[in-house]
């Protein structure tokens, strides 16, 4: 990747007719307490291969429309009026599937666009109207060299919002536009570079980063800012990809170029085990509170694992053979959410085909238990054979949204934002 979260509900029901589209639900109510609402699922839950439809007939940014096959509600944030063509840039798009979209109250939405460079776009965004703004505004005075890509929201304060530039990471408000030094890594033996690709604890007490020098990541830190400690580093290291640290601080996964990979325990600043290769490497992926889940290259399922144990991977969809097949597909991952009892998939043909497969072109929720339970979201009809095209969808922290890029159907077209609303996930 270049630019490249279980607790309890509680005084809350879900309860939705059925309609000609929600006839098609698997309706699952889930054992709770006694004394607790129940959970009736309203999203389909099955595993059959559910084509698309014609493409429906889009509104016009800040209007909506209902997915034909899955019957979830979908708002369209961009499109030519609010955010035109610039140059050979065609429209908007997500950044990536572990940056969040949406902040902390769900009340901004961020994405890339070109102006003059790539830059983030800050909307305002309604989560009780399910509304965004009719436009949106940039950084007016961003820190020096600023990657506004690849920027990551705190996950408590909803103004705040964190990013690389030069050799320094900032905190930066977006309400009021201005911006301070969290860390300089200047000085600490990597030169002509920059750091970059962040990532962060859930409490935002620890990031993580790489070094790079022209386009090529070559080194990683990993800092603690309530101690001002560096934890683990590494100013040169050879055919580095990316690294992310979980959300607890306790581990740092990298990956490396040709799809092996490593964890690393912070506490202790070692190698856990040794480097992941075969059926326990990974490629695309996300990390929990001290877990990952990835894909699994051999036999072509998804896996979850503690980062403590990386080589023991529960599979996620044991009931399905071949249930995740990479023949001509592939995804992204997002654990943003802090129910972590499931994650999201985007998946896309990479050659912008259609449907042949279960979970082809769609965004759905596994669950990470292996008991092989989805949840089927949107078809995002986007024909992804570029790679600003793939739809990289992430969650919202309370789950209630999902954020993805389409170019609806138009390879040679343009890229807009959309999100899709949806009764967050059970917690059991």
């Amino acid at each position: 990747m270049k630019w490249s979260r279980v607790g309890l509900l509680t005084g809350l029901c879900f309860m939705l007719a059925v309609s000609s589209v929600g006839a098609l639900n698997n309706v699952l109510s889930l054992s709770r307490p006694s004394g607790a609402p129940a959970f009736v699922e309203t999203l389909l839950t099955d595993k059959t291969t559910r084509t698309e439809p014609t493409l429906p007939t889009y509104p016009a940014a800040g209007g909506k429309y209902t997915d034909g096959v899955f019957g979830t509600e979908i708002l369209r944030v961009t499109d030519a009026v609010n955010e035109p063509d610039a140059g050979s840039e065609k429209g908007a798009n997500v950044a990536y599937s572990y940056w969040p979209s949406l902040n902390a109250n769900n009340t901004r939405i961020q994405f890339r666009v070109r102006a003059g460079y790539s830059r983030a776009r800050f909307y305002t965004f309604d989560p009780v109207a399910f509304t965004s703004g009719a436009t949106g505004t940039l950084l007016s005075s961003p820190p020096a060299g600023l990657q506004e890509y690849g920027l990551v929201w705190d996950s408590n304060e909803p103004d705040i919002i964190y990013g690389p530039g030069q050799y320094v990471l900032s905190r930066i408000n977006v309400a009021d536009n201005t911006s301070s030094t969290l860390k300089s890594f200047a000085g600490r033996g990597h030169t002509g570079g920059y750091i970059t690709q962040i990532s962060k604890s859930g409490n935002d007490n620890c990031f993580a980063g790489s070094y790079e020098t022209g386009g090529t990541p070559n080194g990683y830190w990993v800092w603690k800012r309530d101690t001002d400690t560096v934890l683990l580093e590494n100013i040169s290291k050879a055919s580095l990809d990316e690294v992310q640290i979980d959300k607890t601080c306790a581990y740092l996964t990298i990956k490396i170029v040709g799809g092996n990979a490593e964890v690393w325990d912070l506490s202790t600043g070692l190698q856990v085990g040794s480097t992941l290769t075969g059926n326990s490497a990974f490629n695309h992926s996300d990390t929990g509170d001290g877990t990952a889940v990835t894909h699994r290259p051999v036999n072509t399922s998804l896996g979850y694992r503690s980062l403590a144990t990386p080589t023991t991977i529960t599979d996620l969809l044991p009931c399905m053979t071949n249930g995740w097949s990479y023949s001509g597909t592939q995804d992204h991952f997002s654990m943003v959410a802090t129910n972590q009892l499931w994650m999201v998939a985007s998946r896309y043909r990479t050659a912008g085909g259609g449907v042949t497969t279960a979970f082809d072109n769609e965004i759905l929720q596994v669950a990470t238990d292996g008991s092989c339970r989805v949840r089927r979201i949107a078809h995002h009809r986007s024909a992804a054979t570029a790679y600003e095209s793939q739809p990289k969808a992430n969650s919202s922290l309370d789950g209630q949204f999902i954020t993805f890029t389409s170019n609806m159907g138009n390879a040679a077209g343009r890229r807009d934002v959309f999100v899709v609303k949806i009764q967050p996930a059970p917690t059991s």
